[in-house]
C-alpha cells in the first residue's frame, strides 16, 4: 500500500491570479494491527517556516495515488508573535503485519484506467479547441464577405 500525507495552503486570489499555494508531503509511518487498525504516525512540518507559513490548511491522506477528504486544521500556535520552529522529531518505523489478508487489484490495472481517463479528458479538450477554431474561421470569413459587400455597394458608380 502506497500511503502519503500532506499539508496544502489554496492561497489567495487577486486581480484573476492565485498565489500562495502550498503543498507539502510530511513523512509518515503506519503500522498493521491484528484488530485490522492502521495507526498512522505523521511527522510535522520542516523546521523552517518559509516553507510553509502560519495559517489554515487542510491535511490530506492520499492511497495508491487517490486523496481522500482532508481534514480543516490551523498550522500556528496561536500566538502573533513570531512562530517557533523545533527540530524533526523522529518517526517509529512502519510495521507490516504477516498474518493481515485481503485482496488488492492487479497491478496496473488502477494506473491503466487512469491513463484512458486522460487520454479522453486530453482528446475532449483538442476537440473543443478545434471546433472552436472551425468556428471562428467560418464567421471570420462570414465578416470578411460582408465588409466586401457593403465596400462594393458603397463605392461609386457601382
Amino acid at each position: 500500500m502506497l500511503l502519503a500525507v500532506a499539508i496544502t495552503q489554496g492561497g489567495f486570489t487577486t486581480h484573476s491570479m492565485n498565489m500562495g499555494q502550498r503543498y507539502m508531503q510530511l513523512s509518515n509511518t503506519y503500522a498493521f494491527n491484528k484488530d485490522g487498525s492502521i495507526p498512522l504516525h505523521i511527522s510535522q512540518p520542516p523546521p523552517n517556516p518559509n516553507l510553509f507559513q502560519s495559517g489554515p490548511a487542510l491535511l490530506r491522506v492520499v492511497t495508491n495515488g487517490i486523496p481522500r477528504n482532508g481534514t480543516l486544521l490551523i498550522v500556528s500556535n496561536g500566538q502573533f508573535s513570531g512562530q517557533p520552529t523545533l527540530p524533526v522529531s523522529p518517526l517509529p518505523n512502519s510495521i507490516q503485519l504477516n498474518s493481515a489478508s485481503g485482496t488488492a487489484p492487479q497491478s496496473g490495472t488502477g494506473s491503466t484506467q487512469s491513463r484512458l481517463h486522460t487520454v479522453e479528458i486530453i482528446a475532449a479538450i483538442v476537440g473543443a479547441i478545434s471546433v472552436i477554431g472551425v468556428a471562428g474561421g467560418v464567421f471570420g470569413m462570414y465578416i470578411a464577405r460582408r465588409r466586401k459587400a457593403a465596400a462594393m455597394h458603397m463605392a461609386p458608380g457601382a
